[in-house]
């Protein structure tokens, strides 16, 4: 009673499928894949072979060749796009590229090559509970990926890399800097959003001159370039427009404009001079004076077609501290209450105000109406809504809302409006 399967050629051999693809979604060869294989393939062979995988090409024996501590990525050899590269991975990538070794097809033939290697030797060894590696495409070509997260407690490829390094470099006019490599392997999911071009050192590449090899970039924009994705201060701007941090950054200019370069205030918080790495303690509101620091504030310089606005000030300020305290490069960067301060009162220096914890308030800058000597300066009412709206869309916050009477009731009967000097029409 079953249905019988085709009988003639043309069933199967449709014309109209002639010219369909068939696309698998990419594989992420991240850190769970590769501490998997390498257990697997050490607990097979009985030793750690990095070999069975990895090997680069000797350019003056034209050959490939595995050097133990050079292990990287086969993306850097095998990506033949035409993007731009260094002296020595042109050469490298032009042989790749008149041989047709893309990325793909070296992954296939590599992986596919173990893969029925070790299918063949368990069909001879037939041990009980062996799990053999897959051979069909749709085992690997999940289209599952995993987060930063996920890969939270799997542990890096080791190349013998340090857990911290001091940046020092020899006639710069800056102190050194401590760098917590390990604690930045887990913040990504590959070696490459960092060491773009080689898996190496920055400074083998780019120099206090800039040199060929790391396509004239100096060490100073490989590591401030301030847009870049793999220099360190690129990162860290990439990083302050989430939306945690971009209620405050999004107002903050991301480099110093004349300079080109980040701003200089935070210059001495990585060029220390010291080679440890040091988070501070937390942030703490506790010392704050409750007559000085206002838990609310009633904002009502501008009303008239409004009730006074009540701002929640504290409410502010300890979720400003929350969001910080449990970021560790807002933590590290943010070593002091006032920084935070600096979100909302931007304009504030500290060692100049005339009483602690009182820092100059919006209308102390921004005129109430139009000021014709200065018509470029916010007026305050522009200052309030640019701020307080600014910084609940940037931090995606649902409420409150673009309503008016979210942050002021509504007066009734509502005044007629007025213009920009104050005067009733």
């Amino acid at each position: 009673g079953k249905k019988a399967g085709p009988l003639t050629c043309g069933e199967c051999h449709v014309k109209e499928k002639e010219f369909v693809k068939i696309k698998y979604p990419l594989v992420e060869f991240d850190p769970k894949f590769h501490y998997d294989h390498e257990t697997k393939l050490k607990e097979r062979t009985g030793e750690k072979d990095c070999g069975l995988c990895h090997h680069t090409y000797d350019l003056k024996e034209k050959k490939l060749i595995y050097q133990n501590g050079t292990e990287e990525s086969c993306y850097y050899c095998h990506d033949l796009s035409k993007k731009k590269r260094g002296p020595e991975l042109s050469q490298i990538v032009k042989v790749t590229t008149e041989k047709r070794l893309s990325y793909q097809k070296t992954a296939h033939e590599r992986c596919l090559s173990c893969h029925i290697k070790i299918n063949k030797e368990m069909e001879v060894s037939k041990k009980e509970g062996e799990k053999a590696p897959p051979l069909e495409c749709g085992k690997c070509h999940t289209g599952e990926y995993k987060t930063i997260a996920d890969l939270e407690k799997v542990p890096r490829p080791d190349r013998g890399q340090k857990e911290t390094y001091f940046i020092n470099i020899e006639n710069a006019k800056m102190k050194g800097v401590g760098f917590n490599h390990k604690n930045h392997e887990y913040y990504h999911k590959t070696c490459r959003e960092c060491h773009h071009e080689r898996l190496r050192a920055c400074k083998d590449c780019h120099k206090l001159e800039g040199i060929p090899e790391g396509a004239w970039v100096n060490l100073v924009d490989a590591y401030h370039a301030p847009f870049s994705e793999h220099s360190c201060a690129g990162c860290h701007n990439k990083k302050k427009l989430e939306k945690d941090c971009a209620g405050c950054h999004k107002f903050i200019p991301l480099m110093d404009i004349k300079a080109k370069e980040p701003n200089k205030e935070v210059c001495d918080r990585c060029h220390t001079g010291k080679k440890e790495v040091i988070l501070p303690p937390p942030l703490s509101t506790a010392g704050l004076d409750p007559q000085v620091v206002k838990k609310e504030i009633k904002i009502k310089v501008l009303e008239k077609e409004f009730e006074p606005a009540d701002f929640p000030h504290r409410k502010i300020i300890d979720k400003l501290v929350d969001i910080s305290n449990n970021n560790k490069l807002a933590r590290y960067f943010h070593n002091d209450l006032k920084i935070l301060c600096e979100g909302c009162h931007h304009q504030r220096k500290s060692p100049a105000e005339a009483k602690k914890d009182t820092p100059p308030s919006c209308q102390n800058c921004h005129p109430k109406y139009f000021n014709p000597i200065n018509p470029n300066k916010l007026k305050l009412q522009s200052a309030y809504h640019v701020q307080c709206i600014g910084c609940h869309d940037n931090m995606r916050l649902e409420k409150p809302t673009h309503r008016c009477s979210d942050c002021h009731k509504e007066k009734s009967p509502r005044p007629l409006p007025t213009d920009v000097l104050g005067i009733k029409r």
